[in-house]
């Protein structure tokens, strides 16, 4: 279990970022774990958040007394209409992990204190003419509020303003606090979006896509090929990990990136129910391996987390 100074290092960046997305709480509540154990009661670090029925941000037919949301370093997030007598419905889980990234946890908040969901739309971009282009994303294509908190924290704004200076000589045309803001929003895109990147990879390598197309696909400018194979098996390699379908150290003597690599793949065939495919891997695998029965039960047992998934 976390300890309260852990807790509370986790909940400020939170705070931060629900600020950031203009849902800044009403109310913060914090139990001092501490002085609760020097009376003998143990309990794991929580806090709980309200927005009042007058917040502006809050807009959500369900919330129209208000609305709390809450954390355990147990039990992770979850929220709850409040009711008119200052009590709350059933907490819902926000299927956060307990410890999930604060523009994470501001986002999913964020949706749900403005009832977006299904085809309710997060952002409109059009050519202004009302018959071009235009493109519509909705609550049900940001699934995880990525887009919504990219809106509201400002940066959308900023990268696209960034993205419209030509900066020549690399001299932008904002002032320093504006030109400072382009430089946070677009560092937050492009790092994410090197996440976004790495998923891909993953995912068009498990559909046999291969490592030269996908050179091509991520550096086409590249001149030296040896360069561009490694460094699109790295990126690869970086996405397999944040998925956790890359082994880690575990004591076990023959796990490697192929092994990795192909239990991935296995698992992407079960989860688009292609058991043939999913055959064919794993007996390329242990036709591979120097400990075939060590390698089965590694692959069994990422099959089954992916069929649990």
């Amino acid at each position: 279990m976390i300890t309260m100074s852990e807790a509370e290092d986790y909940l400020g960046p939170v705070l931060t970022a629900l600020d950031a997305a203009g849902l800044r709480p009403d109310v913060l509540d914090v139990p001092d774990t501490d002085d609760l154990a020097e009376d003998g009661i143990v309990v794991a670090p929580s806090a709980v958040l309200v927005w009042n029925p007058d917040n502006p941000q809050v807009t959500a037919e369900p919330y129209r007394a208000g609305l709390l949301a809450a954390w355990s370093a147990e039990t992770g997030w979850s929220y709850a209409a409040l009711r008119p007598d200052g009590s709350n419905s059933p907490r819902a889980a926000l299927g956060l992990p307990v410890l999930a990234e604060p523009e994470r946890v501001a986002a999913v908040l964020a949706r749900a204190a403005r009832g977006l969901d299904g085809d309710a739309p997060v952002l409109v971009l059009s050519d202004g003419t009302g018959q071009g282009w235009e493109r519509r994303i909705t609550a049900a294509e940001d699934p995880g509020g990525w887009v919504l908190y990219a809106r509201d924290a400002g940066y959308l704004d900023a990268a696209l303003t960034a993205l419209g200076d030509p900066m020549g000589h690399a001299l932008a045309r904002a002032d320093d606090p504006e030109a400072a803001a382009q430089l946070r929003a677009v560092s937050w895109l492009v790092d994410l979006l090197n996440h976004r990147r790495d998923a891909l990879i993953v995912a068009l390598k498990a559909r046999d896509v291969s490592w030269s197309e996908l050179a091509r696909l991520t550096d086409p400018d590249e001149p030296d090929p040896a360069r561009l194979r490694t460094k699109v098996r790295r990126r690869h390699e970086a996405g397999l990990r944040r998925a956790d379908l890359l082994p880690q150290d575990d004591g076990h003597p023959h796990t490697s990136a192929f092994e990795a690599v192909m239990i991935a793949q296995i698992t992407a065939a079960i989860r688009r129910a292609d058991q043939a495919a999913a055959t064919r891997l794993v007996d390329h695998l242990l036709l591979e391996s120097a400990d075939p029965a060590a390698t089965e039960a590694r692959v069994q047992a990422a099959i089954a987390r992916a069929a649990g998934a």
